[in-house]
This record gives structure tokens, C-alpha cells and sequence, in this order.
């Protein structure tokens, strides 16, 4: 299966504080088994975080189980958002290793665990990011 996000610059600039859902909970007994993911960034200007410092690889854009950040599918992309080159990130299969507790009937979720929580700032409201996940649900 697959499903696709594009996000606004206005999106963008929230992450930090407003997770959007991607795939919904796919039911109790259930979880969705991520196979890849593709980010298409197409920025034509750049983001600062809100107190004007720059955005560094420790602010992730990060793929996850439930709106907890901490549940991370892997991908650092952070300082993919500072910078005006459109650039494409594929992400092909994980060996992220969790418990079945944290996947259990979990949505997935673009999120960002910014510094200090503070929002993107900047960019250009052309900007877009495009999200692409294919994926399988299994029992568990």
C-alpha cells in the first residue's frame, strides 16, 4: 500500500507543535510495517527555528509510530530545511527495532522534535515537502 502528504510551508513551519497523520491506526492487534519512505523537498527558501537560530539535524522531520516523536522511523532531515535546494531523501526499509506496545494500533505521524519545541520559521510559501510512505499492515 502507499500513501502520500504534501505539505505546506504553513505545515512546515508547525511540525514542531502539530504532527500531521499520515496512515490511520490500522486497528487493536495491528500494526503498520513501514517498507520506505520518500521526502521530497522543494524549498526555495530555507527555515530558521523561531528564536532565529539555525535548523541543525538534531530538529528532525521524523516518520512515526503515534504522535510521539520518541517512536521515530529513522531519518535525520533536519538540515534538509535550512537550505534552498530541492533535494529528494529515500529511505528504504529500517532496522528500527520496537515493542509491540508501540506500534499496536499506531497511526503514523510527520513530525519534528525541534529544539525546545519552537516552530520553523522562514521559507517561502511556495516551499513544499512531499511525503510518500509504502507500507503493509500486520498482525501481530
Amino acid at each position: 500500500m502507499k500513501a502520500a502528504l504534501t505539505l505546506t510551508t504553513a505545515q512546515i513551519e508547525a511540525l514542531p507543535n502539530a504532527p500531521l497523520q499520515v496512515i490511520a491506526a490500522p486497528g487493536v492487534g495491528k500494526a503498520i510495517a513501514v517498507l520506505g519512505i520518500q521526502y521530497a523537498f522543494n524549498l526555495i527558501a530555507g527555515y530558521t527555528l523561531s528564536d532565529s537560530s539555525p535548523i541543525t539535524d538534531s530538529s528532525d522531520i521524523a516518520t512515526t509510530y503515534g504522535a510521539n516523536v520518541l517512536n521515530a522511523i529513522p531519518a535525520t532531515l533536519g538540515s534538509f530545511l535550512s537550505s534552498a535546494t530541492p533535494r529528494l531523501y529515500v529511505l528504504q526499509g529500517s532496522d528500527a527495532s520496537v515493542t509491540y506496545a508501540a506500534v499496536d494500533n499506531q497511526p503514523i505521524y510527520i513530525a519534528s522534535d525541534s529544539e525546545n519545541g519552537l516552530d520553523f520559521i522562514g521559507g517561502d510559501p511556495a516551499n513544499s515537502l512531499g511525503v510518500t510512505i509504502e507500507y503493509e499492515i500486520i498482525d501481530l
